[in-house]
């Protein structure tokens, strides 16, 4: 432990208190859901891999949490084998004792939109990797989700957003025209980090994770040239051969 402050710093798990050089963006995002909003927003975040899509969304759904009271709901979908385990997370994430075992998919999400409506909570829901699940399992989630003030018997709709985070908007050729239509406009395309971006981003994290002194410049600029030289450009890259 003579190296490491916080060795927890360095997981790509890790969603640090700020994101250097995504801070516009995070800014703009948070813009997408005004207070006096009273149907949910959808909004896609996208870019290629480790350019800041997870944290900068999850990030921002904390500062909704601090500022207004909304709370995050993140799900990867990469984890989720159908829309009956999606949408109970959604509850779970709220209430671990609320059994949803016994319903369909449908079910669970109107279970859900009654749950908030009932206790006056209101959330913001990330989708990571919509791209991936659209292409492998199910289009009509983008149906659901977008769709919510739709359900019936629903006095407030406290779903005040989604964000959809995908690398590209390829995906969205395999919608049909319904689903595509409820997408809307609203788009976030986070650009890849420059070598100095990178540079700086390395030097924060270390900062974090790392006690004083323990790595030098030098080390850094060969991650930052190695990263960014990389087709994907992806920050969280730990691995250098040579």
């Amino acid at each position: 432990m003579r190296l490491f402050r916080d060795i927890g710093k360095l997981s790509p798990k890790y969603i640090p208190r700020r994101l250097p050089h995504r801070e516009e963006d995070i800014s703009k995002l948070l813009s997408f859901f005004p207070e006096d909003m009273f149907l949910p927003i959808t909004v896609q975040v996208v870019g290629s891999a480790g350019c800041g899509k997870t944290s900068g969304s999850i990030l921002s759904g904390k500062k909704l949490f601090s500022e207004r009271n909304v709370y995050p709901i993140y799900v990867n979908l990469k984890i989720a084998q159908n829309k009956h385990f999606i949408y109970s997370m959604f509850i779970q994430s709220l209430r671990r004792d609320i059994s949803t075992r016994s319903l369909s998919a449908d079910e669970i999400l109107y279970k859900f939109l009654k749950y908030l409506d009932k206790t006056n909570r209101r959330v913001l829901i990330i989708l990571d990797e919509i791209g991936y699940y659209v292409g492998t399992k199910d289009t009509s989630i983008i149906y659901d989700i977008t769709r919510l003030n739709e359900f019936p018997n629903i006095d407030k709709m406290n779903v005040i957003g989604v964000i959809l985070i995908s690398r590209d908007t390829n995906w969205q050729k395999l919608l049909d025209e319904s689903e595509r239509s409820s997408l809307g406009q609203l788009l976030l395309q986070l650009e890849k980090y420059s070598k100095e971006e990178s540079l700086d981003i390395l030097e924060y994290r270390c900062n974090e994770a790392l006690k004083p002194g323990k790595i030098s410049i030098d080390v850094l600029e060969y991650i930052a040239d190695t990263t960014i030289n990389e087709v994907d450009s992806d920050v969280r890259r730990k691995e250098m051969r040579g």
